[in-house]
């Protein structure tokens, strides 16, 4: 079974209840929160075919360090200033996309730059991480609806959640 992005948007009736719960999150004390959210991940990717999907790449903006700029410029045999002009903007002091889709995504949803990529995206959708928590207001929130992998996982905890509060209730 995999999963698909349409099914994200139609399943969100429930959004209001898992951002709610993400909220929550930072202030509630969850037994094993990181290892769960890990192993969501992981499950996750087993249903979700990125290179089928690549919606991160084609809605979203990934933020760059300037070391990551001056890195890929070089690549494209570009000057940092041509490069930043051409595809960059700064943005509440973040430097992002100028656009979407990314100029680095192939018509096969391939990465051109995937060996030199920014760490943004390398580590997207950050639900791998270890310190789940410090993801939910930024990150996780934002990703769960371009991220089928990020709602899995979301999904996943607030069942897993609400499944041992029932438990400690008996």
């Amino acid at each position: 079974m995999y999963i698909h992005l349409e099914n994200i948007k139609k399943n969100r009736k429930q959004k209001k209840i898992l951002l709610r719960f993400l909220r929550g999150l930072t202030h509630r004390k969850v037994t094993n929160l990181d290892k769960k959210a890990i192993a969501l991940n992981m499950e996750a990717y087993k249903k979700v075919d990125c290179l089928k999907c690549a919606n991160c790449c084609k809605t979203m903006h990934p933020t760059w360090k300037k070391a990551e700029v001056q890195r890929v410029a070089k690549h494209m045999g570009m000057s940092y200033k041509e490069y930043f002009d051409k595809h960059l903007v700064m943005e509440d002091g973040d430097i992002m996309n100028r656009k979407a889709p990314c100029q680095h995504l192939a018509k096969d949803n391939k990465c051109k730059i995937y060996d030199i990529r920014p760490g943004d995206c390398k580590g997207f959708p950050h639900t791998q991480n270890r310190g789940f928590k410090l993801y939910i207001s930024g990150t996780h929130i934002q990703n769960m609806d371009y991220c089928p992998i990020t709602s899995h996982v979301v999904d996943g905890l607030f069942n897993k959640v609400m499944e041992d509060n029932k438990k400690l209730r008996k």
